[in-house]
């Protein structure tokens, strides 16, 4: 995940159409703009929208599609 000019790594809860919930995000506040670089190399842009301890939910700029792989993989 990338925000505030800095990358760290985390782990993908769950994911849906419309977002992600991510674990070990740490230093993130709801409306902060980020990049959640997948190990397929795709990129998915978005929004914190809420953040407790270490975990956020990440709220998609794109919602993904019903067939998209990124719903279909397990993290």
């Amino acid at each position: 995940m990338h925000c505030h000019g800095r990358s760290q790594r985390v782990v993908i809860r769950r994911t849906s159409r419309q977002g992600m919930t991510v674990e070990f995000a740490s230093g993130l506040r709801p409306h902060d703009l980020v990049r959640v670089q997948l190990f397929s190399n795709r990129t998915l842009s978005g929004v914190v929208v809420w953040s407790v301890a270490a975990y956020c939910g990440v709220a998609f700029d794109t919602p993904l599609a019903d067939d998209d792989p990124v719903l279909l993989s397990q993290y």
